[in-house]
């Protein structure tokens, strides 16, 4: 049977056709929402509180937009398994099976549906795919529109790879400023810390709108914040400033107002919602109970996080300037350097990059008799010539045909194409290891032989890196100070695992690489496959 086919609002198509635990969904009285429900634009974030329905948001886009859209190829990710099979099951299935309209489109012979991807009766598909470390897993996948859930834990690398699966869907018209049926990205998170993906890179990027509620009283517009935040419920922070008056807000009657224009340096509709929206619409009872008693007891990073909708400066570095190691020698010309001998076992690591945020470095060093790894050269290329990529390559190939070293660990994300093979039939798949960083497998490092890679837990390995260099089992050059500055631009951010513990992942701001660590990284990797580490 063939789809049937109808024109609708995304706030339509959601209060007709979804539902929420099983009951009508309804925006009546969520005007924040309603309005974000039918705004059409390229690029939209949602910085927001928690259990303010970030996800059921994302799910009504999606489906609405896998329903009303024909032969187009939509994007689901999240940062963790656990959350996309969460998604999967609490909020798509029930949706897409409860309603007998929406039904039919899953009958016809061709249509698939399982965790991994539906494929509809209208030929539209949607992956649901999980984003983490350098964003492999949804690497090579077409797309039209792309929506992420909790972008918050989700590395720079993997939002930026997502993205580019966008490179050939719909742009602006530039002739009448229309958009397309195609070409949009939704984001939605929490904040967290202050330098985190989604503050930093798509908040501080944005039109950073808020919903501004006026007084009936003075008159004065309030941007919800913990002034607005008293006993009796959400009041109007300067009638309680000035006069000691609680007056309570009527959050229905708010309006989103832009702190920033639209721009070249702000191009990104932002939104943030804190938790008080939600909270002004409870009973007396229930505000005491759940949500005042919570405010008046949660921790800084909790209130700003979870409650106010706003990033908090508590981000962890994994390494300073004072871990590392650094021998009496400085980085000398590769061709300067002595060829492999019996003591001077050499390892190579490299992470491809492609020169505008990210760039290739080769790091090249040997194990001493003690176990300690000695780097003795460090390249990145930066500028000029160096950011072709036939040139990296073969710069690379010259020095590894005159340094003669044992093992070559290679990253698999950017290199899989062209540069890795080939210098893989030139040395031979025995020296050169392609290296796939996967975020949830549990062995440090796996071979994985049906593709003929290596793969390794990224967060672990990293891990086991960084404690080498806290420990003193490797040595820098005295002037690579320039390449340990990728290191010290990591930082350290949690997670929940699909155990519900606490989990630690690495990421950076866009701005500032990471690329050497990933070199040294994949070096140690190729030390350990054969046997040098």
């Amino acid at each position: 049977m063939e789809a049937p086919k109808f024109t609708f609002s995304t706030r339509e198509f959601a209060e007709t056709f979804t539902t929420v635990k099983g009951r009508p969904f309804s925006l009546a009285r969520r005007p924040w929402w309603a309005y974000l429900y039918d705004l059409y634009y390229y690029d939209i974030i949602i910085m927001g509180g928690r259990q303010i329905e970030k996800s059921t948001f994302i799910r009504n886009k999606l489906l609405a937009q896998a329903i009303g859209l024909h032969n187009r190829s939509l994007i689901y990710g999240s940062a963790t398994y656990r959350h996309v099979k969460r998604f999967y099951r609490d909020h798509w299935v029930p949706n897409l099976y409860g309603n007998p309209l929406l039904r039919k489109y899953t009958t016809a012979s061709f249509c698939i549906n399982n965790q991994n991807m539906t494929y509809l009766a209208n030929r539209t598909s949607v992956d649901f795919v999980t984003l983490r470390g350098n964003g492999d897993s949804v690497r090579g996948i077409a797309g039209d529109r792309l929506f992420l859930d909790e972008i918050q834990d989700i590395t720079y690398e993997a939002v930026g790879v997502a993205r580019q699966c966008l490179s050939h869907a719909g742009e602006v018209d530039e002739k009448n400023g229309q958009l397309d049926d195609i070409g949009m990205i939704v984001a939605a998170g929490t904040p967290k810390t202050d330098d985190n993906i989604l503050s930093q890179t798509y908040w501080n990027k944005s039109t950073a709108e808020e919903w501004v509620v006026k007084c009936q009283s003075c008159g004065k517009y309030n941007i919800l914040g913990l002034a607005n935040i008293h006993p009796e419920g959400i009041i109007c922070a300067n009638c309680y400033r000035t006069r000691k008056a609680v007056v309570k807000l009527n959050t229905l009657t708010g309006q989103w107002v832009a702190r920033y224009k639209l721009s070249d340096t702000r191009p990104k509709r932002g939104f943030r919602i804190p938790q008080m929206l939600l909270a002004a619409l409870f009973t007396p009872h229930r505000y005491q109970q759940k949500f005042y008693i919570e405010v008046r007891n949660a921790d800084p990073l909790t209130l700003h996080n979870e409650i106010l909708a706003l990033p908090y400066g508590l981000a962890e570095k994994p390494l300073t300037m004072n871990d590392f190691s650094k021998g009496d020698y400085r980085i000398v010309p590769w061709d300067k350097l002595i060829p492999t001998y019996r003591a001077q076992r050499y390892l190579v690591g490299i992470d491809w990059g492609d020169g505008s945020k990210s760039y290739t470095v080769m790091v090249i060093g040997y194990p001493l008799n003690d176990g300690t790894l000695k780097i003795v050269y460090l390249k990145r290329f930066e500028r000029g010539a160096e950011l072709d990529k036939e040139y990296q390559l073969s710069e690379i190939i010259k020095i590894i045909k005159y340094l003669k070293p044992h093992a070559i660990g290679v990253d698999w994300g950017m290199g899989y194409a062209h540069q890795n093979p080939k210098l893989q039939r030139i040395f031979g798949r025995d020296r050169v290891f392609e290296i796939y960083n996967s975020g949830v497998q549990t062995a440090l490092i796996k071979k994985d032989r049906k593709k003929n890679y290596f793969t390794i837990n990224r967060d672990d390995m990293l891990s086991d890196t960084f404690q080498e260099i806290r420990d003193g089992n490797i040595i820098f050059p005295a002037d690579s100070d320039s390449f340990i500055q990728d290191f010290l631009n990591i930082k350290v951010e949690y997670r929940t695992d699909k155990h519900g513990d606490r989990e630690p992942y690495y990421t950076h701001d866009e701005t500032h690489p990471d690329d050497s660590a990933h070199a040294l990284n994949y070096l140690r990797v190729a030390g350990k496959i054969i046997g040098y580490l």
